[in-house]
């Protein structure tokens, strides 16, 4: 792992995008099934999860 010399946050309108925006075919196809895959593995609290 790298150390993280300098962050810089993205545009606000792409803040959040999948949480606003949760049903463009982009987030079905590839955001839905990467969290699922998470969450099966328990590396995503779904205590705080995203579509609740």
């Amino acid at each position: 792992m790298l150390p993280l010399n300098k962050f810089e946050a993205i545009q606000e309108q792409i803040q959040d995008y999948y949480r606003k925006n949760p049903d463009p075919s982009f987030c079905k196809r590839y955001i839905e099934p990467k969290l699922k895959r998470l969450k099966e593995k328990k590396w995503v609290n779904t205590s705080t999860s995203v579509r609740e």
